[in-house]
């Protein structure tokens, strides 16, 4: 058996190759910004256009993975709003979940002001902290998991100080879950 790749490096070099737009959240960026947590997935937000499927899906194409088809990835890419697709390497039960950007204002911000962070040799863009906030409260609004609360207090106590808390308060207030922020913002001592 052949040892387990980094997800990173599988999925993140073909983008990088491509020079595309993109952003990692999810559970890499709570990595980032708050603590180390077991996932075996990758979340990515992507740009890309659908007019340029092709070139996306030769990217990931071969090497065990699973992508959709160029015609599939087109459908998505086009969507205004909830374009999704997943690549997945089976050997390794990976996958990355490809969020297409759309024209979500969220989106567009954390493609905007994604930071570099170099992991090994490898440039990897990550959605900035506040927006990972932002995100996990409406996650947590739909679902009602704790495990959401439990990551934005992590991305609190360790990044705080560093944080646009007043960014994050008008997002969530857009949103419409101020109340869920000002309850992630207690207990984060």
């Amino acid at each position: 058996m052949r040892q387990s790749p980094d997800p990173l490096a599988l999925f993140v070099a073909p983008l990088n190759r491509l020079r595309a737009r993109y952003a990692v959240t999810g559970a890499m960026a709570m990595i980032a910004y708050g603590e180390p947590r077991l996932t075996n997935d990758i979340d990515f937000i992507v740009s890309w256009p659908a007019a340029r499927s092709e070139d996306l899906y030769a990217a990931f194409a071969g090497d065990g993975r699973y992508v959709p088809d160029p015609e599939t990835l087109a459908l998505e890419l086009s969507r205004e709003h909830d374009g999704h697709f997943n690549i997945v390497h089976a050997e390794f039960a990976l996958r990355a979940d490809v969020y297409c950007a759309g024209t979500d204002t969220l989106n567009a911000w954390a493609l905007n002001e994604a930071k570099i962070i170099r992991v090994d040799a490898l440039p990897v863009r990550v959605a900035p902290p506040e927006y990972v906030i932002v995100r996990k409260l409406l996650y947590t609004a739909q679902g009602g998991s704790a495990k959401h609360l439990q990551d934005i207090r992590a991305v609190l106590r360790r990044s705080g100080e560093l944080l646009d808390l007043g960014r994050v308060e008008r997002e969530a207030e857009l949103a419409g879950v101020s109340d869920i922020c000002r309850m992630a913002q207690k207990n984060t001592e």
